[in-house]
């Protein structure tokens, strides 16, 4: 593919305003990105770009990954459990599968290796030298494919001869501390060593007043559950820390090994029900879904506005009919109670920062990961090389409260297990008027994934798998008592092998053609 454009084009994003350009240049109010794999001013590069400085980073308090798209104007995330699993997207390219195993269309690298986890994406963010978000596919320029965009976490790497740290902190509403530094230290003329590290924590900012809101007359449990349970929520604790070693084995050549880590602990996921209703045509198709009134008692709202009541195609209705409804008023079958979810529970006010949830504990959710790499930089002739190999891991277990009410209905849980190793070697060239890269990539992704929707000990869907086939259930001796954990268990490898290249002539003033190319544009091997 080959564009014509001119050389000084400004860094815009895709509504046309300039980049954030604060920092790390000798000239105030320019920052070097290196977009392009080589170092050139943010106003000069010729795609859409969007640039922050560790400095700006740190004076507008960005603590994670999710802060960067409260800056960049077109880059936004998307999540689940409550927010504590993200994913970027940019100008609207995204998906909707929060399945870790599935990479997305956005691109995360950090420190030139590529994140392929969705849950990897919102790990801490910590002693960077900037951050630069390209808007549009990339694929000539960096290892990984991408069709949406990419999103590259520079960090500082260490100094020759040079002693230097930093330590910060800083404590707000809800026990919100964090607190980051780094040291670098020089050993000799020729090796540094440089440790850096952040804490990030916030209290229970949901006040959980379970059982609140449950309809007395519907069951909150079959078997009592047992403590801890209704516990606030909100609480997230964060820690993180990079080791980096750098040699300079012989003039113009480099070596550097990074080892990183990142512990996440986090409370059930924080988030609250409302109440609806679906609106269902003659044929009982779904054509709307309307906020339910306080005194609203339809199941389902038909095609001439009354109740609507048919289990074979609404299953949970079953349980709203009958001489005693679990969740009917008595004497008013095929109903619901006046305002409430379908699990008898009417929403507390969420504006008051309150929430109803039996299955609620303060530190359940969890996420690790670790990182190890090697980056060799040096010249050719006149041709700069650069290799760089990775090993990542990241291991989560999620759980949430599904039906987010006082009753025990069911949970969704999530655990995932994924190893990523990468080799990217690439060689450029800068000469006035020309520039080329050329490199190869390949990608090793092993990963695991089990998630679906539980039923805790006495909850109604372990009920439902117990019922005999007769009355609707699937007639599994014991799950009631024991509970049932129907997972769905996915495990994808994937080797991708990849060459890619990019020229820029300037073969008039203001004026480049840039052709690129990536071959093959796409050839993984995957098992299932």
């Amino acid at each position: 593919m080959s564009l014509l454009q001119p050389s000084t084009a400004y860094g815009q994003d895709s509504e046309g305003k300039n980049a954030e350009v604060e920092g790390v240049s000798t000239t105030p109010g320019e920052i070097i990105v290196t977009a392009q794999r080589r170092s050139e001013k943010a106003q000069n590069v010729g795609i859409a770009i969007a640039a922050f400085s560790g400095d700006t980073l740190k004076e507008r308090g960005v603590a994670t990954s999710s802060d960067i798209a409260a800056l960049t104007p077109g880059v936004n995330l998307s999540g689940t459990y409550g927010g504590q699993s993200v994913q970027f997207s940019i100008r609207g390219v995204t998906q909707s599968d929060f399945n870790d195993a599935i990479e997305g269309p956005v691109a995360v690298y950090v420190d030139d290796i590529y994140i392929a986890s969705q849950q990897g994406q919102s790990m801490a963010l910590f002693d960077l030298a900037r951050v630069e978000a390209l808007k549009g596919p990339q694929g000539t320029l960096f290892g990984r494919n991408a069709t949406g965009g990419l999103v590259h976490m520079v960090v500082q790497t260490p100094k020759l001869a040079v002693m230097e740290g930093h330590l910060d902190a800083s404590y707000g509403r809800f026990d919100t501390t964090s607190v980051d530094g780094a040291i670098n230290i020089p050993l000799g003329n020729s090796v540094a060593l440089r440790a850096s590290g952040a804490w990030n924590y916030n209290g229970a900012m949901w006040r959980n007043v379970f059982p609140a809101g449950n309809n007395p007359a519907a069951i909150q449990s079959f078997i009592p559950r047992t403590s801890p349970q209704g516990q606030d929520l909100g609480r997230k604790d964060s820690l993180s820390g990079r080791l980096q070693l750098l040699a300079e084995v012989a003039p113009d050549w480099r070596i550097r090994l990074s080892v990183s880590g990142t512990r996440q602990r986090f409370s059930e996921s924080p988030w609250a029900s409302s109440v609806a209703t679906p609106v269902v045509d003659a044929f009982g198709n779904v054509v709307n879904t309307v906020r339910t009134g306080p005194n609203d008692t339809r199941s389902v709202i038909g095609a001439d506005g009354n109740n609507y009541f048919n289990p074979a195609i609404f299953a949970f209705q079953a349980f709203q009919q009958g001489n005693g409804p679990i969740f009917a008023p008595t004497g008013a079958s095929m109903t619901r109670f006046p305002g409430a979810t379908w699990f008898g529970y009417t929403p507390v006010d969420i504006n008051k920062r309150q929430l109803s949830k039996d299955y609620a504990l303060s530190n359940l959710n969890r996420f690790d990961a670790y990182s190890f790499s090697g980056h060799l930089d040096g010249k050719v002739g006149n041709s700069d090389l650069t290799l760089i190999s990775g090993y990542n891991r990241y291991k989560k277990t999620f759980l949430l409260d599904a039906d987010s009410s006082p009753g025990n209905v069911f949970t969704f849980g999530n655990k995932a297990d994924i190893q990523t190793f990468s080799t990217e070697l690439r060689l450029s060239h800068n000469a006035p008027g020309l520039n080329w890269q050329a490199g190869l990539y390949y990608l090793h992704d092993n990963a695991f994934n089990a998630q679906g929707i539980l039923g805790p000990t006495g909850s109604y869907f372990a009920l439902v798998f117990e019922l005999p086939p007769a009355a609707g259930g699937f007639g599994i001796p014991g799950a009631l008592a024991n509970g049932i954990d129907p997972l769905a268990v996915f495990r994808l490898k994937t080797n991708s092998y990849s060459a890619f290249g990019q020229i820029n002539w300037e073969f008039a003033p203001k004026f480049t053609v840039v052709l690129g190319g990536r071959c093959p544009p796409s050839a993984p091997m995957a098992q299932i």
